[in-house]
C-alpha cells in the first residue's frame, strides 16, 4: 500500500512541476513545488503518513524539499529528475 502511495505522491508533484514549467511564467524549483497541505489536498494521504512517505522519498533523492524565505516553516517538496524517472518507469507499482 505504501508503494502505491509513494508512487501517487511522485504523480502528483510531476504534474505540478509540469504545469508550472508550461506555463509562459519562468518558475524556480520553489515556484513548482507544493506544500503538505496542497499534497494532503490532492492525495487524501493523511499528513502524519505524508510526512513519512515524502522524508523516504527524499532519503531516495526522488523529491527535494525547500524552504519558501517569507515562510520559513512552511515545508515545500518538488519532484527530481530521478523521481521522474521512477514514476515513468513505475517503480513502485513493480514492487507491488
Amino acid at each position: 500500500m505504501s508503494n502505491l502511495k509513494k508512487h501517487k505522491i511522485l504523480g502528483v508533484l510531476f504534474n505540478f512541476y509540469e504545469n508550472k514549467t508550461l506555463e509562459a511564467m519562468n518558475y524556480t524549483d520553489l515556484g513548482k513545488s507544493m506544500s503538505l497541505e496542497q499534497l494532503h489536498k490532492e492525495t487524501k494521504i493523511n499528513i502524519s503518513d505524508l510526512k513519512s512517505f515524502c522524508k523516504s522519498l527524499e532519503t531516495s533523492y526522488l523529491i527535494k524539499s525547500i524552504y519558501f524565505t517569507n515562510e520559513p516553516s512552511t515545508l515545500r517538496y518538488y519532484i527530481t529528475d530521478s523521481g521522474t524517472a521512477s514514476l515513468k518507469d513505475k517503480y513502485f507499482l513493480n514492487l507491488l
